[in-house]
């Protein structure tokens, strides 16, 4: 059995292929948050009539995934993240077994009698320097080994090259501007060469823009939260283009994407002064392709345009572009990881 997961911030999504059929894929997405509500008779019944799985913890009923959406007309307070500033839950443990459950529905288990299967992975939040990284892989690794499958984790723009950069030899530079970070990573040939990551995604945005806009739900008592459900539904459904703002409020969307793309472009420099990349490049421009929830808004590439301009590294640029379903990108590219490392181990073994 081959697998690939990638857990984000905002959803967690899994592919798998069996490996006696290799023309059928299997895909799932659940969103990575919990919904709280109250342990009452009329709640429990609600839930069964509408067919809505839930969980009883303490005094309080517990709705995970996709379904959590589906109970927003019960409680007036906002689903919960289950990887809060992209880490792991340590001292929330009904919060771990949730991750969990998810896992559960969506990797499916690999028999005795089947050769272990091999599942690549990608983790949420930063990796390099960050005390955490190991604790959310070891914990998440462990997790999925427990369905049978080894695991290999392996970058969000390292596993977008092997599904955007097909066009081009696999030879590029991938953004993936995921909920939490922004991952870098140039690549010669699907190998990568240099890597970067920026601790800041499109939830900053989001927030952003709710606290300076006020825009809130209010629970029963009174009590205030910034909802982001309705900031990221406006900018979904709104026909917004980052390079066309019209109202006060998209223009101020315009100039928090802005804000993120410096940092971004910062370290796109820092990428193209790495002597492995100037060796593998010399002269010739680097393509890149946009990855993650950000790459759908529209004029978010020829903004970024604009300030690769402004930060004089244009001109070693070909030419940015989205890539296709740039929500999946990750997880195709560790399905491709996967497959290739599941070739290359059969072989082996066969040897």
């Amino acid at each position: 059995m081959i697998a690939a997961i990638d857990f984000g911030s905002c959803w967690i999504r899994s592919a798998t292929r069996a490996p006696e059929d290799d023309s059928r894929m299997r895909m799932i997405s659940e969103r990575s948050e919990y919904a709280m509500l109250p342990a009452t008779d009329l709640h429990r019944e609600t839930l069964r009539a509408q067919q809505i799985p839930f969980a009883e913890c303490e005094d309080t009923l517990v709705v995970i995934g996709n379904h959590a959406a589906a109970t927003h007309w019960l409680s007036r307070v906002p689903c919960t993240p289950l990887f809060v500033d992209g880490r792991v839950p340590t001292n929330d443990r009904p919060a771990r077994q949730m991750i969990g459950v998810l896992i559960e529905s969506m990797l499916p288990l690999v028999s005795d009698e089947e050769a272990p299967g091999l599942c690549v992975m990608t983790v949420p939040g930063c990796r390099d320097g960050v005390d955490t990284a190991a604790t959310n892989e070891l914990f998440l690794s462990r997790l999925v080994q427990m369905r049978g499958y080894e695991t290999l984790v392996v970058r969000p723009s390292h596993a977008a090259v092997l599904a955007t950069c097909g066009d081009a030899q696999f030879t590029g530079m991938t953004i993936v501007v995921g909920a939490e970070t922004t991952d870098l990573c140039v690549s010669r040939l699907g190998m990568p060469i240099a890597s970067a990551e920026i601790p800041v995604g499109c939830n900053w945005v989001d927030l952003e823009l709710a606290r300076q806009y006020q825009i809130q739900k209010f629970d029963e008592h009174g009590t205030g939260y910034l909802d982001l459900d309705a900031v990221r539904q406006w900018k979904q459904y709104s026909d917004i283009h980052l390079r066309t703002p019209v109202s006060e409020r998209e223009r101020t969307l315009v100039r928090l994407f802005s804000v993120v793309m410096d940092r971004i472009c910062r370290s796109v420099a820092g990428l193209m002064k790495n002597s492995q990349v100037q060796s593998a490049f010399a002269s010739n421009r680097i393509p890149v392709i946009l990855s993650g929830g950000a790459a759908r808004t529209k004029g978010f590439a020829s903004l970024l345009t604009e300030r690769f301009i402004d930060h004089g590294i244009a001109e070693q640029i070909q030419a940015i572009r989205g890539a296709d379903d740039p929500d999946t990108a990750v997880l195709r590219g560790c399905l491709v990881c996967a497959e290739l490392e599941s070739e290359t181990l059969l072989r082996n073994n066969a040897a």
